[in-house]
């Protein structure tokens, strides 16, 4: 049996596959560890596996980036499908609404519970609200610390349709 590489519907399913792993890793690395207060996990420490994703998990965001940019090549190549301003809106409209719902329900969690927060300014939301947070200091790690990801996110997305148009 052959290996391959895309699916009938032209997915890249390993790469996805791969790809949802980097994902979790950078939830279970870095965003589970914004949760406990400092010191709470050292008692695991002690485990090889676990000091090591503690230590090197912030390296699954780079794999996530580049297996997304990969995989954006593959299903956007020669520029064809990016060609127009139709295309090109739909892209920033698939990509906005994927990102945009979970961020916004998150944000307003935040918000709610840690509002009081010296870096959590009513200027810090607004910057969080239109994800320009990692942009605009020093606001790139209040309320949701992890989310300044997102505002690299869209600056990727917003390069990649630039080069592919």
């Amino acid at each position: 049996m052959a290996f391959q590489l895309t699916s009938e519907n032209g997915r890249l399913g390993r790469l996805d596959g791969l790809r949802g792993i980097a994902a979790c890793g950078v939830v279970f690395t870095y965003h589970a560890s914004l949760l406990f207060a400092g010191g709470q996990l050292t008692a695991v420490e002690h485990i090889a596996p676990l000091s090591w994703l503690r230590q090197w998990g912030w390296t699954f965001v780079d794999l996530f980036f580049v297996l997304s940019g990969y995989i954006f090549a593959h299903v956007y190549r020669g520029g064809e499908a990016l060609a127009g301003r139709r295309q090109l809106g739909d892209f920033a409209v698939a990509r906005i609404a994927r990102l945009y719902p979970l961020h916004l329900v998150m944000l307003l969690l935040v918000a709610a519970i840690a509002f009081g927060r010296a870096a959590n300014t009513p200027g810090a939301f607004i910057a969080n609200l239109l994800m320009v947070q990692a942009f605009i200091q020093p606001f790139g790690l209040s309320f949701n610390g992890p989310s300044w990801s997102i505002s690299i996110e869209c600056l990727c997305y917003l390069l990649f349709a630039l080069g592919a148009a």
